[in-house]
């Protein structure tokens, strides 16, 4: 299932949100203790550049979060990765959007701090997903 999961953070990286999460969806039906299928799915819900996300949508990535969690990292960096998504998603209420991206940046920067320095990304990429947006009124 690696090929698949690997598209599938392909199209987050290109903002194909939909198709990204049907990918980890695929890869979660194959393989149901995967932790990394559910990370995606929750990944895929948050639209960044479109806005935040609304209460259903919340709601659903809190549960993701959660499957990803119960399904047990088998890494510590998969770990750090669904520990910052279960951040983000911690509550469903859309007015907290902002303090939920800078908590979510901040569990980011522990997984950056963590990937060893050969294969760091460049610091501009590194918090393209989630970084604090104005919220919607």
């Amino acid at each position: 299932m690696q090929k698949p999961f690997e598209r599938g953070v392909s199209l987050l990286h290109s903002f194909e949100y939909e198709e990204a999460g049907r990918q980890f969806q695929e890869v979660a039906a194959n393989d149901p203790q995967c932790a990394m299928a559910y990370w995606g799915q929750a990944m895929s819900i948050y639209h960044q550049l479109w806005g935040p996300p609304d209460t259903p949508d919340l709601l659903r990535g809190r549960e993701l979060a959660h499957k990803a969690q119960d399904a047990k990292a088998k890494t510590g960096r998969e770990r750090d990765y669904i520990n910052a998504v279960a951040i983000f998603y911690r509550d469903a209420d859309p007015k907290t959007q902002d303090a939920r991206a800078q908590a979510y940046s901040q569990a980011m920067e522990k997984v950056y701090r963590n990937i060893p320095k050969t294969m760091k990304p460049r610091r501009s990429t590194r918090s393209q997903y989630w970084g604090p947006v104005q919220a919607q009124t």
